[in-house]
């Protein structure tokens, strides 16, 4: 049972399948036949719980592998954990400082790309956004092999400083080089796509804004930005004059049984204020 404990955790672990490790676990410990004392297993349990924010939880698993592992094999993992769980709870300079610390004492774990973005991030919600731009630059140098996720990053982080131009660069660069070889497509890539066409709306780049949301939609229909997405399709087409293909835009989203209720009315409210100008126009 120990065994077979090990190894239905380790693969759902391996597939990031949170809650049946702690359903398998849950399982387990009502039998009371003992203590787990596999390392690795104690340790994926307990990011099981950090993954869901049960942040104490997590702590007394880690704190319980920390007492057994007396090789240290898993320090590094551990401290990085803890690193980002000062992150979750927005202690933002302690984040850093683990960061900082991991990089100086772990320079070969297999962990150091995660804690070069834990830097960058913690670094970022302290407004440091030169040295946060930095670090992500840095992590582009040392780790070339897959960069879309760090673009986004990028992305975000340019974003969040009014640096529109630079961020969309910066979308565009995380959607090009994403792997479209990975069988899941992580949610930051559907986010790009999305945010990518907002931006671009911003700019008054309406053209390139409705091919990204129309790409947007197409590729990922089920996203959550998607009502408001095509509320602000259709008003970039009416910006361009295409008031055919706006109205059209428009009444596909109020007859939307999906759609969000309030961009529903605010669709409601534009084709009338298009009703009214096209009537003003008229009789001037």
């Amino acid at each position: 049972i120990h065994h077979s404990l090990v190894f239905v955790i380790d693969g759902y672990a391996k597939h990031a399948f949170i809650l049946p490790i702690l359903y398998s676990y849950s399982d387990y410990a009502s039998l009371s036949i003992g203590k787990i004392k596999n390392l690795k297993t104690l340790l994926q349990i307990g990011e099981a719980f950090q993954s869901l924010g049960m942040l104490p939880e997590a702590v007394r698993f880690y704190e319980k592998v920390k007492q057994l592992d007396t090789r240290k094999i898993h320090n590094d993992r551990i401290f990085l954990n803890l690193g980002q769980i000062h992150y979750d709870r927005k202690n933002y300079n302690e984040a850093e400082l683990v960061a900082r610390t991991f990089l100086k004492n772990f320079p070969r774990s297999k962990r150091v790309l995660d804690s070069m973005k834990l830097l960058a991030k913690s670094l970022h919600e302290q407004s440091r956004h030169d040295d946060a731009l930095q670090t992500y630059q840095n992590i582009l140098e040392e780790f070339p092999k897959d960069p879309s996720g760090v673009h986004y990053l990028i992305a975000t982080l340019e974003a969040s400083r009014n640096q529109n131009q630079e961020a969309i660069d910066a979308y565009k660069k995380s959607i090009a080089t994403f792997d479209r070889t990975q069988k899941i497509i992580p949610d930051y890539t559907k986010d790009a796509h999305y945010k990518l066409g907002n931006l671009l709306y911003q700019e008054g780049e309406y053209t390139d804004s409705i091919d990204a949301f129309n790409t947007a939609i197409k590729l990922f229909p089920d996203h959550s930005h998607r009502s408001w997405s095509e509320f602000i399709l259709a008003d970039a087409l009416k910006k361009i004059k295409n008031s055919q293909q706006a109205s059209v835009q428009f009444n596909q989203l109020i007859k939307s049984k999906s759609g969000n209720e309030l961009i529903k009315k605010a669709a409601q409210s534009q084709l009338k204020i298009m009703d009214w100008e096209k009537e003003t126009e008229g009789a001037s």
